[in-house]
């Protein structure tokens, strides 16, 4: 599937890919895009592509390994959902999510957001607002046991403008701590 500029909208609809997804334009509508090969990983690649609701339902390979792999920043606005135990490989780029994005699925040592581990990745970044003031990062560096969740809860009185936070796991301590 390939989107070069525009708008895909769903009507509400499943668009089941079982190849790659480049999107370099934007995917709305109440349905979503599910990646769902039993035969092969799958890349997510374009250029800032915004994506509303995105399933990773790849059975390819076996539980705590690669299925889906990131090949550059890209927004998710509504529901992510990882339906299978492996790892969504977001490298080194980042993975933005909206006011509105939710990660769906049974998190855990096997099924989780994997990053390259290093200081300079782009990790995850979450957008907040007042209808979602904790947010739990489902991130690791690696497969099991570096699976190293974050739950970040805004306190306190709120805002009048949110704004995003980025986390970022890495394989090490730094040495300022």
């Amino acid at each position: 599937l390939t989107i070069t500029a525009g708008t895909l909208a769903d009507g509400g609809n499943t668009i089941d890919v079982k190849g790659n997804v480049s999107n370099s334009g934007t995917h709305s509508g109440a349905g979503m895009i599910q990646l769902s090969s039993s035969t092969a990983a799958q890349t997510i690649s374009g250029t800032n592509g915004i994506f509303q609701n995105l399933k990773l339902n790849n059975t390819f390979n076996t539980a705590g390994s690669t299925m889906v792999t990131l090949m550059s920043n890209t927004t998710v606005n509504g529901t992510l959902t990882l339906n299978q135990n492996n790892l969504f490989d977001i490298g080194t780029y980042n993975l933005s999510l909206g006011a509105s994005a939710s990660i769906a699925g049974s998190v855990g040592t096997t099924r989780f957001i994997k990053t390259a581990g290093q200081s300079s990745d782009g990790g995850i970044t979450k957008r907040y607002s007042a209808s979602a003031l904790t947010f739990t990062f489902p991130l690791g560096t690696n497969a099991t046991p570096d699976y190293t969740p974050a739950t970040i809860t805004l306190g306190g009185t709120n805002p009048t403008v949110f704004g995003t936070i980025t986390v970022r796991p890495v394989f090490t301590e730094s040495a300022l701590t």
